[in-house]
């Protein structure tokens, strides 16, 4: 997007190269990071950056995406030899939906996860099947859990209490 996650992450002592499909997001990025790139991930070629990166931040971008897998698996030649990708995204069965859906509310809101722009949706087990299907190795689950006080029996249920899905992984 704009630059404001990578900005933090560049004030952080890392050098850091974001894209976005919005040229005026992207205009305000160069503003804040080493490099900003106007980039659609499922049509443009990305071989300027095959083997160029140590992490890649994936966040909150697969909901948006017609064909996330194959996306996926093409960011990954981005990565060097023993990069990383974190990817994120919210869970669709999360109890606050399935609460707002038994009582009959499906509003798309763009702050949520029923909005105009998610094309996809994903569960905590979904995500994790389609990640290992791809070949990544799953290094951590770090996916935060909503509400806190259900953190120790969540990993019983994660498609109850995760709100939004975070893995760290690796290629194969």
């Amino acid at each position: 997007a704009s630059g404001y996650l990578g900005k933090i992450l560049r004030d952080n002592g890392n050098y850091v190269v974001g894209i976005d499909t919005n040229t005026k997001d992207i205009i305000k990025a160069k503003k804040v990071l080493d490099e900003a790139y106007v980039v659609n991930l499922e049509t443009d070629n990305l071989n300027r950056f095959q083997g160029k990166f140590d992490f890649i931040l994936f966040s909150e971008v697969i909901e948006h995406l017609l064909n996330p897998e194959a996306v996926i698996k093409k960011i990954c030649k981005c990565l060097k030899p023993n990069g990383q990708i974190l990817i994120t995204t919210p869970n669709i069965l999360h109890i606050y939906l399935r609460y707002r859906f038994l009582l009959g509310k499906f509003i798309y809101k763009d702050e949520t996860v029923i909005n105009k722009f998610h094309i996809h949706f994903f569960t905590h087990t979904t995500l994790k099947n389609l990640i290992k299907s791809i070949g990544l190795t799953i290094l951590k689950d770090n996916s935060l859990v909503f509400p806190r006080t259900l953190s120790g029996i969540w990993k019983f249920w994660p498609n109850m209490f995760v709100h939004t899905n975070i893995f760290l992984c690796k290629k194969k």
